[in-house]
């Protein structure tokens, strides 16, 4: 009796959660319940040169949803990211967009950064990857 009880509140637990989960299949991700979706939410830089300048993309999403929606906060996982979005309602079926800009002189080596959004509607992340590559120093005839 006791197992069973154990196992009713787990798969209550889970139907309560998953709902909540946000899911990213086949290049789309959408926050389930929210009423917002961005397609490709992940991008990658390729190689980039640690003296190189910053790289930057535009991840677009639109709001599914029946009301309007607002970016409140981008949190990034590194100061080496820089995130710019519109503070304005993104009403019913309007695109917005959500900006994102590396700097390669932060850091070498591979990366793969998170942004977290949170909008009225509820959260995301988006992933930005690829690899910073050290200036080649120039070879020396003797």
């Amino acid at each position: 009796m006791k197992q069973l009880s154990k196992c009713l509140i787990i798969c209550a637990l889970i139907c309560v959660i998953a709902p909540l989960s946000i899911s990213a299949q086949d290049g789309v991700a959408t926050a389930q319940q929210t009423g917002f979706e961005i397609r490709n939410a992940s991008y990658d830089f390729g190689r980039l040169s640690f003296k190189g300048n910053k790289k930057t993309h535009v991840f677009y999403f639109v709001n599914t949803g029946t009301t309007p929606i607002i970016i409140q906060r981008a949190k990034t996982s590194c100061n080496c990211i820089d995130v710019k979005y519109s503070r304005k309602p993104i009403a019913s079926g309007e695109r917005g967009e959500i900006t994102v800009t590396y700097d390669p002189k932060k850091e070498l080596g591979a990366f793969n950064k998170g942004i977290h959004i949170t909008t009225s509607a509820g959260q995301m992340t988006l992933f930005v990857k690829g690899e910073v590559l050290p200036k080649h120093k120039k070879s020396h005839k003797r």
